[in-house]
């Protein structure tokens, strides 16, 4: 079932998005549109099959084994062109075509400000033309005499609607005539084109501000990695915030000197890596109680989700295994980058079972079990770890060798308490940090999807919304876009 978001006004009932003038409010007079996914709209609005306003028109792919089709200057768009973009627009096209290769495969041209949306793998990245194009047959082309910024962003809040009408056994693919069948709000052309210049303004700023918040988060997950490396590998003494009186030479490649009083040794000489099941101390009665953790409960920031708590008997077989205590370290990409792993110290019961993508280390002496966990989240161990991944483009998996022989620096056990215990003070400001920054994120997203629905369904009056002067620059260039050659 397809669940339109709340309106915008249950999002912030007093204020406007940045950029608008005052707080949008509903229109005076509404019907029922008739169609489940737009429900009521104006009075004054048409609700119309897309076939009504718009051609269609097909794509094609030239023959590959032909070289005189390829490297051409006419723009040749795939859905893989249309999902990399970041903006409403598409300029170009990753690979272009001749004119011979044109001619060859009976794809069809659109002029600028035409729609280009893809139809299968996946359904629904959407794109506006700022120059002719054609596509390839996981795309498809509508030339409307609709407002091409308006009929964009209906598209956008529709993508999950017009998903659900794909179809096929080995892959899902969006038919012409389902497309075609695709009712949509239609509201006067004025109002079709104050609207697509509203949002397109609106989103911008927010797509914006969406942006530097990732950048925020990005920069504080870095920074975090780096004071973690420089406190485990002792490039700082956390007691005074500078370097050590000593250092000596490690012998160890990514790193010159260690702390002279520091020792350097394998990770599989300080801790047990895989241990896996040892009938004499980890037997479980069919009724014993364990914490089930797949890979989605466990954060990069080393939370862990243990609100699954089984009996034995219903796990089963083919799972990894663990104790109160062990480490988690995720193996697979990109959890492993993502820095995904976990003290299980606060785990609820004393054994657990889990996804099969973790490798499991259990700290013995010399090192405490917390040290040895931030030691797996610092950026040399992260960005070692990746280099050394092993298996095909997307399931590769850092190899249970590279933990093993990582080399640990080890400081004498009352100082490894003290770089402990500054590191889990310093980690938790900028967890609450990056846990505010991906919360302001998170609204954001949800405000433009809201913004943007409320908006092309006419939930919204935008009619009297006025930008500022200082938008018109850019609305003259999106003017330019939907203007007719």
């Amino acid at each position: 079932m397809i669940v339109r978001p709340a309106p915008l006004s249950s999002f912030a009932p007093n204020t406007a998005p940045d950029g608008m003038n005052s707080n949008p409010k509903p229109y005076p007079s509404m019907k029922d549109s008739g169609v489940k996914w737009i429900g009521c709209v104006p009075e004054h609005w048409n609700v119309q099959r897309i076939r009504t306003v718009a051609r269609i028109l097909s794509g094609a792919t030239p023959r590959s084994d032909v070289p005189s089709y390829w490297d051409g200057d006419i723009t040749w768009i795939t859905p893989e062109d249309l999902g990399a973009i970041t903006s409403p627009y598409i300029h170009t096209s990753a690979r272009k075509i001749t004119y011979d290769g044109f001619q060859s495969c009976g794809t069809r041209f659109a002029p600028k400000s035409s729609i280009a949306i893809s139809t299968r793998a996946p359904i629904g990245h959407i794109g506006i033309l700022t120059s002719p194009a054609c596509v390839n047959q996981g795309c498809r082309l509508l030339v409307s005499s609709v407002h091409s910024t308006f009929l964009y962003f209906v598209l956008k809040a529709a993508r999950l609607e017009i998903r659900s009408h794909g179809s096929g056994t080995t892959f899902t693919e969006l038919s012409r005539r389902k497309l075609a069948d695709f009712c949509m709000p239609v509201p006067p052309a004025a109002e079709q084109s104050h609207i697509g210049l509203i949002l397109d303004h609106v989103v911008r700023r927010i797509q914006r501000y969406i942006y530097l918040k990732e950048r925020l988060v990005a920069l504080l997950e870095e920074h975090k990695r780096a004071i973690i490396h420089q406190a485990v590998t002792g490039q700082i003494d956390v007691r005074t915030g500078s370097p050590y009186v000593a250092y000596r030479p490690s012998h160890i490649g990514f790193l010159r000197e260690v702390p002279a009083h520091w020792d350097v040794q394998r990770l599989k000489q300080i801790a047990t890596v895989n241990p896996g099941w040892s009938r004499n101390t980890d037997a479980l009665a069919p009724d014993d109680r364990v914490t089930f953790l797949p890979m989605e409960r466990v954060g990069s920031d080393g939370s862990i989700d243990t609100r699954e708590v089984l009996t034995a008997s219903a796990v089963g077989y083919g799972f990894t295994t663990f104790r109160r205590g062990d480490i988690l370290v995720a193996k697979i990409t990109p959890c492993f980058e993502n820095g995904k792993g976990a003290d299980l110290q606060s785990m609820p019961t004393r054994f657990g079972f889990g996804s099969t993508e973790f490798h499991v280390l259990r700290a013995r002496s010399p090192v405490t079990r917390r040290f040895l966990y931030h030691v797996t989240t610092a950026s040399d161990f992260r960005d070692r770890g990746a280099n050394s991944m092993i298996g095909a483009a997307g399931q590769q998996r850092v190899p249970s060798t590279f933990i093993a022989n990582y080399p640990v620096f080890l400081p004498p056990l009352p100082e490894q308490v003290k770089i402990v215990s500054f590191l889990d003070r310093f980690n938790g400001g900028i967890d609450r940090a990056i846990a505010s920054a991906s919360r302001q994120l998170t609204l954001a997203q949800e405000l433009s999807v809201r913004l943007i629905a409320d908006a092309v369904t006419g939930k919204i009056d935008l009619r009297h919304e006025v930008l500022s002067s200082s938008a018109m620059p850019a609305l003259r260039s999106v003017e330019a876009i939907n203007a007719v050659d």
